[in-house]
């Protein structure tokens, strides 16, 4: 779990997008931070709204998780 939240980490910061950009019209800033600390799984669909906004394809994610 901690690799997919370093990885989300990781691709917003070089996107130079802030926790609030990439949460906006998805989730809460809050709930962004804790999925990058590894604290909790995003849902399916949250995740698919994260890969699209960090302009990756969703099974980049849903390999890590596996």
């Amino acid at each position: 779990m901690k690799y997919l939240g370093l990885e989300i980490s990781k691709l917003r910061a070089d996107l130079r997008m802030s926790q609030k950009e990439l949460a906006k019209d998805i989730c809460t800033q809050s709930t962004i931070s804790r999925i990058e600390a590894g604290e909790v799984y995003p849902a399916i669909d949250t995740l698919l709204k994260i890969a699209l906004k960090l302009h990756v394809p969703v099974e980049y994610f849903i390999e890590m998780l596996f």
